[in-house]
C-alpha cells in the first residue's frame, strides 16, 4: 500500500496518507485514500486537522507524469487536500487554508 508521510513546516512527521491498493501509486486515475494522524504533544492547526479526519476515507484523483504526480480530494466542501510529488517521491501537501508541509512517498511499487 503506497503511504505518504505528511510533515509540518518544521519537518516533523504529523501523519500519513494511505493510498488503497498494491499497485504503484499513479497506476490508476482514482483511488480511495485514508488520512492517519500521529499523536502530538503540541497543538497546531495541522495536528488538529489530521486528528479530526483520521481514519476518514476519501475518493481521490491521482494524476501521474514522468516528473511525479498529484493527488487531490475534497475533505469538506471548504477544504481541498492536495499532494504534489516529484519523480523521487518527495514533495509537498496542503489542506486548504489550514496548512501543510513537506511529504515523502513510502512503499510504492
Amino acid at each position: 500500500m503506497p503511504t505518504i508521510v505528511l510533515c509540518d513546516h518544521g519537518n516533523q512527521d504529523q501523519g500519513f496518507l494511505l493510498v488503497a491498493g498494491s499497485e504503484a501509486i499513479f497506476a490508476s486515475g482514482a483511488r480511495d485514500v485514508v488520512l492517519m494522524a500521529l499523536p502530538s504533544r503540541l497543538a497546531s492547526p495541522i495536528a488538529t486537522f489530521l486528528q479530526k479526519f483520521r481514519h476518514a476515507e476519501f475518493r481521490a484523483d491521482l494524476i501521474g507524469a514522468d516528473s511525479g504526480g498529484r493527488i487531490s480530494f475534497a475533505v469538506t466542501p471548504d477544504i481541498a487536500f492536495l499532494v504534489s510529488l516529484d519523480a523521487c517521491g518527495a514533495g509537498s501537501w496542503s489542506a486548504g487554508t489550514i496548512g501543510g508541509g513537506s511529504c515523502r512517498l513510502l512503499g510504492d511499487n
